[in-house]
């Protein structure tokens, strides 16, 4: 997928004044560019041979990561924040300083373990409910002080606006008359979807989940933090995967995270949780068809994935 902002270089002279306004008794070595991602510019800093995590935001500096880190700590596993500076006076954006986590993301570990261990979904689920324990009264965009900032629709009045613009036009006309049915009908779900409002991490994926050497989860990219309704991560944490992952996502895996995360959350999921979830991300989803010419294949997987969440209900 495309990234939303272009990755900036720095080049070595950059680096090294990051690195002196940092620390200045570092010697500075290296800075390796790291190419994952959808909006920020990441590089591997090292100096004095030490690792850090140098990260730019490309999308203002308005930014609720570090506050997240901040709130965070102690709660569940996440990188320290050592240094910022949204001065731009050394490059055109902020930029942070973070604890260099060694390790692999959670895609990368199935596929080398070829494997879903128990530990990994109960450490996830569990610190997941510890961000979640964190409520408010209706979804929104928050401040760096966690204030509310733009509020944002509820995923009933989403998926109703997408499925009456551009997104519903490369639906088939018979799908997209059963989700316009089921918003009609369906009321109890999408209350219970839209009933709970807590802080979520904005950006729950594989790829944001971090496993050390110690198979100790670290949760990352915290930049899309926001209020949102409870299943609003879970939706997009258990959105279908390719298929060398999804193969060991099966009914263990559901069981053991909702019985991790309920013994943690303040809200705690329903027996059919995994229902509410499937049409919690069906808004998620048609955003990528918002124009246009989106790729076929994108459309194919969306209609599939929404028949999967229709399937459930029948």
């Amino acid at each position: 997928m495309d990234r939303l902002y272009k990755f900036y270089e720095i080049d070595e002279n950059e680096a090294k004044r990051i690195c002196r306004m940092f620390d200045y008794s570092l010697t500075y070595e290296s800075h390796i560019p790291i190419h994952n991602g959808m909006s920020t510019s990441n590089f591997i800093l090292q100096a004095s041979g030490k690792s850090f995590l140098l990260k730019l935001y490309s999308n203002g500096i308005e930014n609720i990561e570090l506050s997240m880190y901040s709130f965070l700590s102690g709660k569940i596993s996440v990188p320290k924040v050592l240094f910022h500076d949204f001065s731009r006076k050394i490059v055109p954006f902020p930029y942070v300083i973070i604890s260099f986590i060694k390790g692999v993301t959670l895609n990368e570990y199935i596929r080398k373990h070829e494997c879903y261990p128990t530990k990994l979904i109960t450490q996830i689920a569990e610190g997941l409910a510890q961000i979640h324990n964190t409520t408010f009264e209706r979804a929104a965009l928050l401040d760096s002080n966690f204030n509310y900032k733009k509020d944002v629709p509820t995923l009933s009045v989403q998926t109703r606006n997408l499925l009456n613009d551009k997104p519903g036009n490369h639906l088939p006309g018979r799908q997209k008359k059963r989700l316009l049915d089921l918003l009609d009908k369906r009321n109890d779900l999408y209350a219970e979807i839209d009933q709970h409002y807590v802080l979520s991490h904005g950006d729950f994926s594989y790829g944001n989940i971090l496993v050390d050497e110690s198979d100790r989860v670290w949760f990352i990219d915290f930049e899309y933090a926001f209020s949102a309704g409870w299943l609003h991560d879970i939706a997009k944490f258990f959105r279908r995967k390719a298929d060398n992952i999804q193969k060991y996502i099966d009914q263990n895996v559901y069981k053991c995270f909702a019985q991790a995360y309920n013994s943690k959350a303040k809200y705690h999921l329903p027996d059919y949780w995994l229902l509410l979830a499937r049409l919690a991300d069906i808004p998620g989803m048609l955003s990528f068809l918002n124009s246009d010419n989106p790729p076929k294949e994108w459309i194919d997987d969306i209609i599939m994935d929404i028949d999967t969440a229709l399937s459930m209900i029948e």
